[in-house]
């Protein structure tokens, strides 16, 4: 998978971020996976990540139920799609960096999705993430999540314009996974 993160800066002031001490007490009620970003990108504003056991079984279904989709289609028509990634993150006061805890993943409906391409109108993102933040008011939008089925790892243009136009944050990141290869 391959992740757009952004460049380290000072954190602002933000009401859903938890205190160091909250998000330490998070940790310790639910096993996460911890992931290091910092070792892959130094220069890195989020530090590290830690997915709960239930996103991972979250999106492990929903790729099970696009691969079971994909031997309905023929081969090189799998479409992409994607959902949000939904947690609680904190900065920490000394360095300046965050630490983003990923809890559940939301499946969203694109405008159109087809084999290079998942598009969303501005309409259908702010609806989705209004009904997203009635349905979770406790958790923070931290991410999004989409597939290239095929094509391999990186960030398309309108990708690259979905994240900077909904995901301004810089605790937030993109997570891809192309479905079509063994790792």
């Amino acid at each position: 998978s391959t992740m757009k993160i952004r460049s380290a800066a000072r954190p602002e002031a933000d009401h859903k971020a938890l205190s160091e001490a909250e998000f330490e007490k998070l940790l310790e009620e639910t096993h996460y996976q911890r992931l290091s970003m910092a070792r892959h990108w130094p220069d890195t504003v989020l530090a590290e990540l830690y997915l709960s056991p239930k996103s991972i079984r979250d999106i492990s279904e929903f790729l099970h139920d696009q691969r079971k989709t994909m031997l309905e289609e023929e081969e090189g028509s799998i479409p992409e799609i994607g959902g949000f990634l939904l947690g609680k993150y904190c900065v920490s006061e000394k360095t300046g960096k965050y630490r983003v805890a990923l809890t559940d993943f939301v499946p969203i409906v694109p405008e159109e999705h087809n084999v290079y391409q998942l598009q969303f109108s501005t309409e259908s993102l702010v609806r989705e993430l209004g009904d997203m933040q009635d349905n979770y008011p406790d958790l923070s939008l931290i991410g999004w999540f989409h597939t290239h089925p095929g094509h391999g790892l990186f960030l398309s243009r309108p990708d690259l314009t979905i994240h900077d136009g909904f995901f301004r944050e810089k605790y937030q990141f993109a997570m891809e996974i192309d479905t079509m290869t063994p790792h």
